[in-house]
């Protein structure tokens, strides 16, 4: 297995999620059956979620448990189906989300949108549903935050 880069879990779920490497996540089901190789004794787990390519950088599961979005390094954000703490073996939705790496993201507590943070220095606020841009964006650079819907010159705001 690669490199692990972030780790979550969900509290309704007994499973455990791993960006990684690799470009996939790690899955385990902590109530899955141990084993024991080379005097190592664990659950094994299981890579799912692939990206195109690059590293899944960031994961995060919606706040009911169904879906599960991930970020890479090949600057896509994937939904996946997450169906009793599995995830789909394809995403649902999958779209370029940043100029470059895609490297943080949450659902909303209400799980109707995702908030992604990118390398490209940019924060976007997305559908949760079909991963569609809410307007207006917002767009960070450098130390400063710039919120506007496009028509007008954006309203700069020091953070």
């Amino acid at each position: 297995m690669a490199a692990l880069l972030g780790v979550s879990g969900y509290a309704g779920l007994p499973v455990l999620l791993a960006a990684c490497a690799d470009r996939r996540i790690a899955v385990w089901d902590l109530d899955g059956k141990e084993t024991t190789v080379k005097n190592l004794t664990a659950v094994p787990g299981r890579l799912a979620c692939p990206h195109d390519a690059g590293w899944v950088r960031c994961l995060n599961v919606s706040p009911d448990g169904k879906w599960l979005a991930t970020g890479g390094s090949d600057r896509r954000l994937k939904l996946w189906a997450f169906a009793g703490g599995k995830p789909a073996d394809k995403p649902t939705h999958d779209t370029e989300a940043h100029a470059g790496w895609v490297e943080g993201l949450a659902f909303s507590p209400d799980g109707k949108f995702l908030v992604t943070g990118g390398a490209d220095l940019a924060v976007k606020v997305w559908n949760a549903a079909d991963l569609t841009p809410v307007p207006p964006p917002l767009a960070v650079r450098n130390d400063q935050a710039a919120v506007g819907d496009g028509s007008k010159t954006p309203r700069a705001i020091r953070l």
